[in-house]
């Protein structure tokens, strides 16, 4: 795994009863801020900076904020890793 993306395998491994709450979604081609704009049905998406697990458990409601994603790119792959009430 690149060092930058090793985050993603440490968080997965993390002891927050969260941490098996994680979906990835990847894409080649698709800058993040696009991939993002598309998984939210060409919605606006907010991009704010790197929160950790907690913090975006913090933010997730479900009546407003349904999930929350770190959006990145490692080479020409996209990725987003969302937490919380991904509903695909």
């Amino acid at each position: 795994m690149p060092e930058d993306l090793a985050w993603i395998a440490d968080a997965w491994r993390g002891s927050s009863p969260s941490a098996t709450d994680l979906y990835i979604t990847c894409a080649r081609g698709l800058s993040p801020q696009q991939l993002a704009e598309r998984m939210a049905d060409h919605e606006p998406v907010e991009v704010g900076p790197a929160l950790t697990i907690q913090e975006a458990h913090r933010m997730v409601d479900l009546t407003q904020v349904y999930c929350v994603g770190r959006i990145g790119q490692s080479g020409d792959w996209s990725f987003i890793v969302e937490c919380v009430g991904s509903e695909g």
